[in-house]
């Protein structure tokens, strides 16, 4: 193997320089990004990417991994519904088959048998990297999930691409956890509280759990707004409640939050909307601390939308932690061209999912 160091201005050049030194068949080790300190006539100095190539030479030209073109589905949404979520590794994988340089970091567990490992076996691994990451999955996740794979893929007697797909299925549904609401009212907890940023989309998933509790599950069902900083939040939550026949309660204060509960004490469910809050607003923060003061061990729910981006994501939910979330909802999913995201915060905060929707 050919390895080679490439330095650009960005990853455009870097991955150009790579492909016409080794052609179409380079292998990407390694990518580093770095700024040089400090300010140049008042703008940042340009950032330099460095990145590792090699030219493959381990295995004949004619042994080529076979992929098919077409586009495996996204995680199943249907339009004005909740799905339980599932976890399938192959809806993380975009069939993107026009991406010629491949990536690929060395698996973090090594084993004693790689002398003796199939023709493609590697190229398969890089395939499956490369495509991970296109998915938005994070680059810790995929060294983690893909070393584990290797792990397991070279103690089997046969591998094949199936069988590494189905060894990256099992590795993620075993780091996801799920628990959607329970399908019984004597299960189902009393209090659902529904928190995240702005514009996440807060009301209409409310508006769509109540549908299933209502309508499918003939469950009980009350709502209380606490979003009165929001023009227009409160009428659009009522409208819902009206078209689902169910009561609905505004409260802006402690005071007035008992008041509601206690008038829908009757109900089986009671959803709780909240206004969408800055997670650098420690104010707001502090008063939705306050009022989760008032309600009885309820269980709630962070809303984050699919299309934010991994950097955001991290500071909102260390935003929210005062206030012990107990499941991630997401949203927006039609609206992103990846779902990687989904499977990043199931890792790294280890809390369940319990729906995703559009």
């Amino acid at each position: 193997m050919q390895i080679k160091t490439f330095e650009a201005d960005n990853m455009t050049e870097a991955l150009k320089a790579a492909k016409e030194a080794f052609g179409p068949e380079a292998v990407i080790l390694g990518v580093k990004t770095s700024r040089p300190n400090g300010r140049f006539i008042g703008k940042w100095k340009k950032q330099k990417v460095t990145l590792t190539a090699a030219m493959d030479t381990a295995y004949p030209d004619g042994d080529k991994v076979t992929i098919s073109g077409e586009r495996p589905a996204s995680f199943a949404t249907a339009s004005g519904t909740f799905h339980s979520l599932k976890t399938k590794a192959h809806q993380l994988v975009s069939n993107d088959t026009g991406a010629s340089i491949r990536t690929f970091a060395q698996p973090s567990v090594q084993s004693p048998t790689k002398d003796m490992l199939p023709p493609g076996y590697v190229k398969k691994l890089f395939w499956f990297q490369q495509q991970m990451l296109m998915a938005g999955v994070s680059e810790d996740s995929t060294k983690e999930l893909m070393g584990h794979v290797h792990a397991a893929g070279v103690k089997r007697t046969h591998i094949s691409e199936d069988i590494l797909l189905e060894i990256l299925e099992e590795l993620i549904q075993d780091r996801i956890r799920l628990r959607p609401d329970s399908d019984t009212n004597k299960d189902l907890p009393k209090r659902l509280v529904f928190v995240g940023p702005t514009g996440v989309g807060k009301t209409t998933t409310i508006a769509k759990i109540a549908t299933i509790y209502s309508h499918r599950r003939k469950s009980s069902i009350g709502l209380i707004t606490l979003d009165d900083q929001r023009i227009g939040g409160i009428s659009q939550l009522a409208i819902y409640a009206r078209i689902l026949g169910i009561p609905i309660k505004a409260a802006s204060s402690p005071k007035s939050l008992r008041k509601a509960l206690r008038e829908l004490a009757d109900k089986h469910l009671i959803l709780v909307d909240t206004a969408g809050i800055n997670p650098n607003d420690m104010e707001q923060l502090d008063k939705l601390e306050l009022l989760m003061a008032e309600i009885e061990t309820p269980r709630i729910h962070l809303v984050l939308s699919t299309t934010t981006k991994t950097r955001d994501l991290n500071v909102i939910s260390n935003a929210f932690k005062a206030i012990s979330i107990g499941n991630l909802i997401f949203t927006k999913v039609d609206e992103s061209t990846t779902q990687g995201n989904i499977l990043n915060r199931a890792i790294q905060t280890g809390i369940p999912l319990s729906y995703y929707t559009d």
